[in-house]
């Protein structure tokens, strides 16, 4: 989204705080923010983030360590754009990066 939109955007929803429209703009300037990286390593980790893959099936994938993927989880979860999966320990992105077209990855195997 090039910069004048997002203006425009902030403005609309600065003054309408609780019109439906502005929920995706707020929550992919939310999946911006937190997942904003050079190497694309934070998109690739949330789209992983399935709540069955544990942090070194990820690690496996990404290449980020372990205790990095666990950190951005718990950043994440305070971000609001990961939920806590049934396996303790492990969490799911709330929102597909396909839906917002920011999407890194190609088909992943889910086997």
């Amino acid at each position: 989204m090039n910069e004048q939109w997002k203006y425009f955007w902030r403005n609309v929803c600065g003054v309408f705080k609780n019109l439906q429209i502005c929920k995706p703009f707020k929550i992919l300037e939310a999946l911006n923010n937190e997942l904003d990286d050079n190497s694309n390593n934070k998109k690739k980790i949330y789209e992983l983030s399935d709540g069955n893959r544990s942090t070194r099936d990820i690690q496996k994938i990404v290449g980020v360590s372990p205790p990095t993927i666990t950190a951005y989880w718990k950043q994440w979860s305070l971000a609001g754009i990961v939920i806590p999966a049934e396996r303790k320990g492990r969490y799911k992105a709330a929102f597909d990066l396909k839906e917002y077209g920011l999407s890194v990855l190609e088909e992943i195997d889910q086997g």
